[in-house]
């Protein structure tokens, strides 16, 4: 296969789903250089659990989707372009999923479903791009496959042989992969699959590299290279049909608005949040993050609790999905975290996460007070380790737990709320964990009240009793429609 110097120059191009034309011999080219010579792109988005490590402050994650958003705004409306991704459901090795066909104008539905994806499981590298080429019907047409990744293939697929026979078996099958934060070996081991069907390999190790390199995109893939015999009538021929296509895609509103967003990099913005019965000995910031140690008296219906974070807003009627991200030091055998709505001590319903020593367990639940009455629903998540044994820090749970972190989510359906919990990046292996968890519902007419997180201790109900901490790191806090 053989590449003009000007789709070379414009890889960049492809990954904002520009299709560059491959140089055909002179008795196949149309004389004007159509946009139907144009390989439709299928955009391979890694989402798999290591994208929540950090860039620059950032997760890679969160640094990829808003770049490649970016750039798929101003894309030209006839370009050809669809979305996969692969790990973001955390599962296993078969999670793969075409989310947005190839089709002109699909730019803003792909964004769309970018922003409803998070980052999980694991890197089936080879199965996607396969996938991918049979989606764009590799051996019937032009395809190009771009992938951005930040890991190497972890399912025993062989990248290196699948482009050679991709390259071998289709009629003009590109792969282009960028490497995002990826080591100089680990590069060598995923640029293959672009060596092998004459695509381009680029490296990207941080959120500036990336930026630079889709604004070029922007400015450079609109420019057509004008043909040996250009002719003025195809120019404008095109130009009435993007207009059709470029109108309807805005107007679908955004996936999943946030009604309250909250990070927590620098401390808590105390122009969104009170910290109630506050004291500074025990929370600060640490390493950009801020980390409370929580000890006695850490449950919401406790009045002596300290550190309690309130939101300056109150929760709004309706169905919604409150979310927290954090990792946390277990050290203490009932250390505990929560996020709810709180009225008062006596009034408020949360979704608990809690370390049960007794049964060597870690248990998600819900619990609601109205006037001080409790009604509570509440699950094991899975064993920490050999029953009886000690959850101690050589626990991969709690290891995990500490490293990768948890997602915490209490949502509302109706007069119906539950908890839910899903260990973030690459789930440990021990225990009984098979993967996200709900709670069972309870039931609630009225909801006032304002957005609270609490890490504490449940245990130490006296103060003679020693007590150990639970140390929390916050990284985001959010409430959003479902």
């Amino acid at each position: 296969m053989s590449w003009s110097p000007y789709c070379v120059a414009l890889f960049a191009a492809v990954l904002a789903g520009a299709g560059c034309a491959v140089a055909q011999a002179p008795s196949a080219a149309p004389a004007g250089g159509s946009a139907d010579t144009e390989a439709a792109v299928i955009l391979i988005l890694d989402a798999s659990g290591s994208m929540k490590g950090r860039v620059q402050g950032r997760t890679k994650w969160d640094v990829a989707r808003e770049t490649v958003g970016k750039v798929l705004n101003e894309l030209p409306p006839d370009r050809e372009i669809g979305l996969m991704a692969y790990g973001h459901k955390g599962g296993k090795c078969n999670d793969i999923e075409l989310l947005t066909p190839p089709a002109k104008g699909a730019g803003p539905a792909i964004i769309q479903r970018i922003g409803s994806l998070q980052p999980r499981g694991e890197t089936p590298l080879t199965e996607s791009v396969r996938q991918a080429a049979k989606a764009l019907k590799y051996q019937d047409k032009p395809a190009t496959v771009v992938i951005v990744t930040d890991g190497i293939e972890s399912c025993k697929g062989d990248p290196c042989a699948l482009a050679r026979d991709l390259a071998t078996d289709g009629i003009d099958f590109t792969a282009h992969v960028i490497g995002f934060g990826l080591s100089e070996k680990e590069g060598a081991a995923v640029a293959c699959l672009a060596q092998n069907t004459g695509g381009l390999y680029i490296a990207a190790n941080d959120a500036d590299q990336l930026k630079d390199a889709l604004q070029k995109t922007v400015v450079e893939a609109p420019v057509d290279v004008p043909d040996p015999q250009p002719k003025p009538a195809p120019p404008p021929v095109p130009a009435p049909a993007p207009a059709p296509v470029v109108a309807p895609p805005p107007s679908p509103p955004a996936a999943k608005p946030s009604l309250f967003s909250a990070e927590f990099k620098n401390g808590v913005d105390l122009s969104k949040w009170e910290i109630v019965n506050e004291n500074k000995s025990r929370y600060g910031v640490m390493d950009g993050r801020w980390v409370v140690a929580g000890t006695r008296n850490g449950m919401l219906d406790n009045p002596k609790k300290e550190n309690l974070l309130l939101a300056k807003t109150e929760v709004p009627q309706g169905d919604f999905d409150l979310v927290a991200e954090f990792t946390a030091t277990m050290g203490e055998g009932t250390s505990h975290v929560s996020i709810g709505i709180y009225r008062d001590e006596k009034n408020f319903v949360e979704a608990g996460f809690w370390r049960d020593a007794t049964y060597n367990t870690l248990d998600l639940g819900v619990r609601r007070l109205a006037d001080g009455q409790a009604t509570e629903q509440r699950s094991s998540v899975g064993a920490i380790g050999p029953w009886h044994r000690k959850a101690d820090a050589g626990s991969p749970t709690m290891k995990h737990i500490d490293a990768q972190g948890v997602r915490l989510t209490l949502s509302r359906r109706g007069i119906k709320v539950f908890a839910a919990l899903e260990y973030l990046g690459n789930p440990p292996r021990d225990g009984e964990y098979k993967g996200p968890v709900a709670s069972k519902e309870v039931s609630i007419f009225g909801l006032e009240g304002r957005l609270a997180f609490k890490a504490g201790v449940w245990g130490c109900t006296f103060d003679f009793q020693p007590c150990g901490e639970n140390i929390v790191r916050l990284d985001k806090v959010e409430l959003r429609t479902p």
